[in-house]
């Protein structure tokens, strides 16, 4: 269909679903595809997609579509374009997500101004991932590029349009007290700065979800949280080991276990990862979450067929004692924590005591909370901080070089991607907040890292 045809389809009331879905208290399931390539015109590209689409459409457990945003990895349709497509022709709600990568301001504005006037409210803002490097025996952090801080992102958008429904992303499997201190800290940036919604990042560690829920217990917030989920194909699968899975949390014993069942017939291997991914839902849902995002299931059989079995566990597992008890039977004595590196030797941070306890699923306050003291920063760091409050050198980041330190070249707070011990996502040096948390908790002022931005910094 021409493009002027589709702007005659135009929404001007525009679909509030997910923020009334929200407000009702439905447990939301939203499926995540990409925005396809520009080699054939988009009709085309979307009939790729139509059997899993049409799916879709037909089962009512589905809320909608994540549509991801993978700008400038290959040249595709536009996301705007393709989103409004969607929701017109499969009658779900379309959460449009807004990768930093490469990305403005300007962008960013265009983008959301696009998809309010085509009836879409939704917008998942994300810093995004560094691009893949190639493994070296020596390896050098890559070329600074530009990113637009999904923070500064939220902040601009809130503001530019109070009409929509914003999300951002925050990364609970930490296993550092200075990773995790960090980034709670950017996820109540992100909330003060115009976020409406969370998504948390996709792994199997219970114990992190049911921190993160904890923690915002701990802190009275009451916005909803997704639970990113990922279902692998059995050829993905077979490949598990060869690579890093960006955005992905994949403990090695549990890669381990999902590669020797991509060895058993196919239809096992599915029977498996659909059993897995359902009590992994239930758990979710049981835990207090909102809902969630699966990513990687591109058949509709098998959604049909995830969908199925969750109802059927629901029997057995309909409460916290139950789903726990199964979850554990499942994975047995598998550790979902990463084993001690060269660079990190301590075992694996959490912030409370009684986590995946029977007796205990919601937070109590006499559960008091790990604490942690903090490495002293270094002399130079301190010179700059005191020089940049003085103004006698350019502020930066509270007077240290983010553009230089941070290969992402953000300010305003850790991204979500730094590895299980407390390293960049480049892997040639420790995260550069440390850095900045060392510095702010040697002056009592860690409240600093989780204020929102002004509408004009």
């Amino acid at each position: 269909m021409a493009q002027q045809n589709r702007q005659l389809d135009m929404s001007f009331d525009g679909d509030q679903r997910l923020a009334e879905a929200f407000r009702q208290g439905h447990f939301v399931t939203l499926l995540e595809v990409a925005t396809p390539t520009a080699n054939q015109p988009i009709d085309s590209a979307a009939a790729v997609l139509q059997p899993l689409l049409k799916q879709i459409s037909t089962l009512d457990e589905i809320t909608g579509i994540t549509l991801n945003d993978c700008l400038p990895d290959e040249q595709r349709h536009d996301p705007v374009e393709f989103a409004q497509l969607l929701l017109r022709d499969f009658g779900k709600t379309v959460v449009l997500t807004l990768s930093g990568k490469c990305s403005n301001l300007d962008r960013a504005k265009a983008i959301c101004a696009a998809a309010y006037g085509r009836g879409l409210r939704n917008v998942l803002a994300v810093t995004g991932d560094l691009p893949n490097q190639a493994e070296d025996k020596a390896p050098t952090p890559p070329t600074p590029r530009p990113y637009l801080d999904s923070v500064e992102a939220l902040r601009s958008l809130s503001s530019f349009n109070r009409q929509l429904c914003l999300g951002a992303v925050v990364n609970p499997y930490k296993y550092t007290a200075e990773d995790q201190c960090l980034q709670y800290a950017k996820m109540l940036r992100k909330l003060r700065s115009g976020a409406d919604f969370l998504v948390a990042q996709a792994g199997w560690d219970m114990k992190k979800s049911q921190e993160l829920q904890w923690f915002m217990q701990m802190r009275e917030l009451h916005e909803p949280i997704i639970a990113r989920m990922v279902m692998f194909t059995r050829e993905e699968a077979q490949r598990l080991g060869e690579c890093r899975q960006p955005g992905i949390v994949l403990p090695v014993p549990l890669a381990a276990q999902i590669m020797r069942e991509a060895a058993m017939q196919p239809s096992d291997y599915i029977a498996a990862q659909i059993h897995r991914c359902a009590l992994q839902i239930i758990g979710y849902r049981v835990l207090g979450y909102s809902g969630v995002q699966i990513t990687g299931c591109r058949n509709p059989k098998t959604i049909a067929q995830l969908l199925s079995h969750c109802k059927e566990l629901t029997a057995t597992c309909d409460d916290y004692p139950s789903w726990l008890k199964q979850w554990q039977e499942l994975h047995g004595a598998i550790s979902f924590a990463p084993a001690p590196t060269e660079r990190h030797t301590g075992t694996p941070h959490y912030l409370f005591r009684q986590l995946l306890n029977p007796q205990h699923r919601d937070y109590v306050p006499q559960d008091r909370f790990h604490g942690q003291f903090l490495e002293k920063p270094g002399m130079a760091d301190r010179w700059r901080f005191f020089m940049a409050k003085w103004g006698r050198r350019d502020n930066g980041c509270f007077g240290l070089p983010y553009t230089t330190a941070c290969p992402k070249q953000l300010r305003f707070g850790p991204c979500g991607g730094s590895q299980c011990d407390g390293f960049c996502e480049a892997g040639h040096q420790p995260c550069f907040f440390q850095r900045v948390l060392r510095l702010l908790a040697d002056r009592n002022a860690i409240q600093l890292l989780e204020e929102g931005l002004p509408e004009h910094d």
